[in-house]
């Protein structure tokens, strides 16, 4: 049986195809978040995060993962030590199962170690544009039942009891798609970031990673179906993605050679197309849904205020934060005794911030440096600063979910950004063999 040799060992060709699978389904996974373990009434466990984990373990080595590593350290320690203070206090709960769940998801980040092998890279981009066109598919699926008055197969979005349960009156009142996450807001700041750097990368020269037909397919319909969802779903996000897709598109296509970078006409004007959407929901979110969308943003604006004055509230907040978890309890009492106009925190970075203190910021401030870091170092500069800004967005005024595993992952990815789409290397490897050559550090 044929071998391929790598840097850290060898594996056969038929364990090689398994472990490539596995990356594949491992990526997908991580969109169904309602595909979890429960624990208690409020945390679960996400199978994605374990598959990734698991790939990870299966395929690299542990140089490959310090990187991957060092990023879980940064995020979790914070965690961990302000439970380790409340805990003190004789508030261990909920923080404990929060801090259990946190930990969990960031282990997933060890999964994004995959991407510096070439052919685990492109598998994993597959297993994304698969994760996101049966998001596409469940959101048309309820399209069709909120003419019918009906939610379509609730009973999927009740075996994670973090992300919040949709009731038979969203169909009558609301009717905003969401595939399988568990509103249009999580879903933008899962698929949004992904839509902009799978555009950058088929759009560019695939010097990053070879796009053979069935993935450059795939990929394209998880573009256009994940745009037409997002719009679909009225969110303000739809501007983000309107604005930084085109970018994305046009940086991407001064690297080809030819004019329109050498793309067939049908997909120049799928391309257009896609534009012309995106405007159009954007128009139709800002005309038709003012009103609501003003409401919204108002309250986030209210929310920020109200965990701003939560984290300066005491000397213990400041430096080790409110605990994780309890920030939402500290508010819910407050609103509830009228003191303050929010009950939780609509962003999942300042709701990290304030349950963990300064101690939190720092490490997001330095998460933040070293993503910038690497991706200055990489060959592909303006999509990973392009996809790396729709994140941020995303994490801070999109989503109040710190377990979404779709952001993690491409937040991991983008921490090693330069090691993804390295400089001197990555276009032997693109052009040549798909094979495994080995992971580089």
């Amino acid at each position: 049986m044929s071998q391929s040799w790598g840097r850290y060992g060898n594996t056969s060709r038929r364990d090689s195809r398994s472990l490539e699978l596995l990356t594949c389904v491992a990526a997908l996974t991580t969109f169904l978040p309602y595909l979890a373990v429960p624990i208690g009434r409020s945390s679960a466990l996400q199978v994605g995060n374990f598959l990734l984990l698991f790939a990870a373990m299966l395929t690299s080595a542990v140089l490959a993962l310090r990187r991957s590593f060092v990023l879980c350290v940064l995020v979790v320690v914070p965690m961990l030590v302000s439970t380790y203070w409340v805990a003190i206090q004789g508030r261990l709960e909920p923080s404990a199962r929060t801090s259990i769940a946190f930990s969990v998801s960031a282990l997933g980040v060890l999964g994004s170690a995959l991407a510096q092998r070439p052919n685990m890279l492109r598998m994993l981009i597959r297993g994304v544009s698969l994760g996101i066109l049966l998001n596409v598919i469940m959101g048309i699926i309820q399209i069709i039942s909120y003419r019918h008055g009906s939610f379509p197969l609730m009973q999927l979005y009740r075996t994670n009891p973090s992300f919040s349960t949709p009731g038979p009156s969203y169909a009558l009142y609301v009717k905003r798609p969401f595939g399988l996450f568990s509103e249009p807001s999580s879903l933008c700041s899962a698929v949004g970031p992904w839509i902009i750097l799978l555009g950058g990368l088929i759009s560019g020269d695939q010097t990053v990673v070879a796009f053979g037909r069935l993935d450059g397919y795939l990929c394209r319909l998880s573009i256009l179906g994940g745009v037409f969802l997002i719009v679909a779903s009225r969110s303000g996000f739809a501007i983000v993605v309107a604005v930084l897709l085109p970018v994305a598109y046009l940086l991407s296509h001064r690297k080809r050679r030819t004019p329109f970078g050498g793309v067939t006409p049908p997909w120049r004007f799928l391309v257009f197309l896609l534009g012309g959407l995106s405007l159009a929901g954007v128009v139709y979110n800002t005309l038709l849904s003012r009103l609501r969308s003003s409401h919204t943003w108002s309250d986030r604006w209210s929310s920020f205020r109200s965990g701003l004055e939560l984290l300066l509230g005491s000397v213990h907040h400041l430096i080790l934060g409110a605990g994780p978890g309890q920030s939402s309890q500290l508010l819910l009492a407050l609103h509830s005794a009228g003191l303050t106009n929010s009950s939780n925190i609509a962003s999942a970075l300042a709701a990290y911030s304030v349950d963990t203190g300064l101690l939190g910021i720092l490490a997001l401030l330095g998460l933040s440096f070293g993503e910038f870091r690497a991706i200055l170092c990489s060959s592909e500069i303006s999509v990973g600063l392009l996809a790396g800004l729709c994140l941020g967005f995303a994490l801070l005024a999109a989503t109040s979910y710190n377990s979404l595993a779709p952001c993690w992952l491409l937040g991991g990815i983008l921490w090693q950004w330069d090691l993804v789409a390295s400089r001197p290397t990555v276009r032997s490897i693109a052009v040549g063999s798909l094979r495994d050559s080995g992971l580089r550090f």
